[in-house]
C-alpha cells in the first residue's frame, strides 16, 4: 500500500513535533525540585493528586516559558 507524499509528510512532521514536545515537557519535569514531591507526600496527597495538582501545572508553566 502506497500513501501519497503529502500524507507521509504530514505524518512524519507530526511524529517529529510530538517527539519535540515530549522532550520539552520531560525537561520541564526534570527541573522540578525533589522537595516539592517530598512536601506533597508529607501532606498526604495521593500520587494522582500530586501529579495533577502540583507537578503537572508547574511543569506546564516551565515548558511554556522555555519553548
Amino acid at each position: 500500500m502506497l500513501l501519497p507524499g503529502a500524507v507521509v509528510g504530514v505524518l512524519v512532521l507530526g511524529i517529529v513535533y510530538a517527539a519535540y514536545c515530549a522532550e520539552v515537557y520531560r525537561g520541564a519535569l526534570i527541573t522540578i525540585p525533589p522537595g516539592l514531591r517530598d512536601a506533597s507526600m508529607a501532606l498526604g496527597l495521593s500520587p494522582f493528586v500530586m501529579w495533577v495538582r502540583v507537578l503537572v501545572p508547574i511543569a506546564c508553566a516551565r515548558a511554556c516559558l522555555r519553548s
